[in-house]
């Protein structure tokens, strides 16, 4: 008889050997990375609050700042990875980050804050496009659900784990917290240097045969115009629109709805972060042959369930029970929805195709809090609940309909 961890640990060398080294070294450096981050992000708000003895809502503005120039990094960070190398774009990004880490804490005026926010939001985000791209490039399109599965598993085990150090470091001093962010980031670097080849193979023709830089930048004009690909965006936004009201318009309902204690966010959050790193790949290798669209769809259906379930009921144990119909959605959603906007992307274009996709997630969760406010100070709280799943569904139906993309790949 074979003993329960030996199989597991077969399995586990199965599921090693099917994807290439480079790809596992990706993987693993998202974790380190994202690890450093979450110890520090959680602990931003507290950190202006105390250094510069300001009120909550003018730290959010710092916070609103740094997401925004955020956007434009992803944009810049999108036409360059396509130009200049996944590589070189992701150890840049993460260099920068790091620079910016060591920076902030150094930072004793309010007034010098505010530019170091924008130019800090700018470098974190603008490696991410070429994050994406490479995976794209490394995997065919029948390994990429899994390969996104795989990596979100590496970002909720860090979410999971790297807020549990950051409180510890910021009770201590808080300005190790960005110490240890940079740290995170050099070992990443040097990850990614030796372990990641450049994985844009068009890259590979003379420079001078390529498109010059403003040429690349143009080029956003033909994602634009690539029709399938933002009906593909549509529901996308909508699902982005719907999904992020599980977050701060959450925390203010259970607050002043249910009377919950904070300790109970808590649960829900660490509750989702654990079901995606137990069941994330598991779910996402027994719906390998399903057609991407239903998959979508069933994910969208299962949002709209947690979300409706969210405006109906009371108590801890009926909140979990919402929350994991919402993450078995998430399970199903996320990989699918992410390996299938790379299959209308051309491989010189994937960084802008993937930048584009993270904007739209972006407008979306910039707007997402003040739609989720307004409904709960002029309508019935529970609304937004029925709302989200509303969009849920409706971005499903969207699903069902668009037409198949061709894979360029």
């Amino acid at each position: 008889m074979v003993s329960p961890v030996r199989n597991l640990i077969s399995r586990t060398r199965a599921i090693y050997s099917e994807f290439p080294r480079p790809f596992w070294i990706l993987a693993f450096s998202t974790y380190v990375d994202m690890f450093g981050r979450s110890s520090v992000q959680l602990f931003l708000i507290l950190f202006f609050t105390r250094r510069f003895g300001i009120e909550l809502s003018e730290a959010g503005v710092l916070l609103l700042l740094f997401t925004m120039s955020a956007m434009v990094g992803r944009t810049l960070g999108g036409a360059l990875a396509d130009r200049l190398g996944r590589r070189r774009m992701i150890v840049f990004g993460i260099a920068a980050s790091a620079l910016s880490s060591l920076v902030i804490p150094l930072i004793l005026s309010l007034s010098m804050m505010y530019p170091v926010i924008v130019v800090s939001g700018l470098v974190a985000s603008i490696g991410g496009p070429a994050r994406f791209a490479a995976l794209a490039d490394l995997l065919p399109p029948e390994q990429r659900k899994e390969g996104f599965s795989i990596m979100r598993v590496a970002v909720n085990l860090a979410w999971i784990t790297g807020p549990m150090l950051g409180g510890f470091l910021f009770d201590i001093a808080p300005v190790s917290v960005f110490a240890f962010d940079a740290f995170t980031s050099l070992i990443v670097v040097g990850l990614v240097l030796r372990g990641v080849p450049e994985t844009a193979t068009h890259l590979t023709i003379p420079a001078s045969d390529r498109p010059s830089i403003g040429a690349t930048f143009a080029g956003y004009a033909a994602v634009l115009r690539h029709g399938r690909y933002i009906l593909f965006l549509v529901p996308l936004f909508l699902m982005s629109l719907a999904y992020r009201q599980s977050f701060g318009t959450l925390s203010v309902f259970l607050r002043d709805v249910h009377a919950a204690p904070a300790w109970h966010l808590g649960v829900l959050f660490s509750f989702d972060g654990f079901l995606v790193v137990l069941l994330q790949l598991w779910i996402i290798r027994r719906t390998r042959d399903v057609a991407p669209r239903w998959i979508l769809f069933s994910g969208a259906a299962l949002y709209a369930a947690g979300f409706g379930l969210f405006g109906l009921v009371s108590g801890l144990a009926f909140f979990l029970a919402a929350k994991g119909l919402i993450v078995l959605g998430e399970m199903l959603y996320e990989p699918v929805v992410t390996a299938e906007s790379f299959a209308y992307a051309p491989e010189a274009m994937r960084g802008r195709y993937a930048a584009l996709r993270g904007l739209a997630n972006s407008a979306a969760i910039s707007i997402a809090p003040i739609l989720g406010g307004l409904v709960m100070e002029n309508a019935s709280p529970c609304l937004v609940w029925y709302l989200a799943g509303g969009l849920a569904l409706l971005a499903g139906g969207i699903y069902l309909v668009l037409p198949k993309a061709k894979d360029t790949s």
